[in-house]
């Protein structure tokens, strides 16, 4: 795998598909459960790569400064649910609640042979799989939640 750009450090061509790749320092691993960050682009045209690590980045540095702050990763519990729904779509997937996956056998056997082929991940990225993440409401939220519920209603 080569560097695409020195401009752009995470950006590599792997054959000709684009991957962002984070390397995890030695002393963070421990927190991150893994020794890098890793994500195909899903893409072989430079411009679309452009675009994707341009939303790719800026997550996965995210995460790099709660291993700073000695966040550890590891744990479902140290992600929100919005982090994970966000984890599935930079991976090129949508997040779906783990009884929808159910109800489809098709989609849901998909799902685990997707998930068996990156290596069988734990805690934030299983969820992201399997959708057994939980959305946490505040009370403080709770009026722009039911607003965006029922926005076809309130703009009559």
């Amino acid at each position: 795998m080569k560097r695409f750009s020195p401009d752009l450090p995470h950006l590599y061509v792997r054959g000709k598909s684009f991957v962002f790749r984070l390397v995890i320092p030695t002393h963070l691993r421990d927190l991150a459960g893994k020794s890098e960050f890793k994500v195909s682009l899903k893409t072989k045209d430079h411009l679309i790569a452009l675009r994707e690590y341009g939303e790719v980045e800026p997550y996965y540095q995210n995460l790099m400064e709660k291993l700073r702050r000695g966040v550890t990763l590891t744990s479902a519990s140290d992600l929100s649910y919005e982090e994970i729904v966000q984890m599935a779509s930079i991976q090129g997937r949508t997040y779906k609640p783990i009884d929808q996956l159910i109800q489809n056998p098709a989609e849901f056997m998909q799902t685990h042979n997707d998930w068996s082929k990156a290596g069988k991940p734990k805690g934030p990225e299983f969820q992201s799989f399997f959708g057994t993440a939980t959305s946490t409401i505040k009370l403080s939220g709770l009026v722009a939640l039911y607003e965006d519920d029922q926005v076809h209603l309130l703009s009559s």
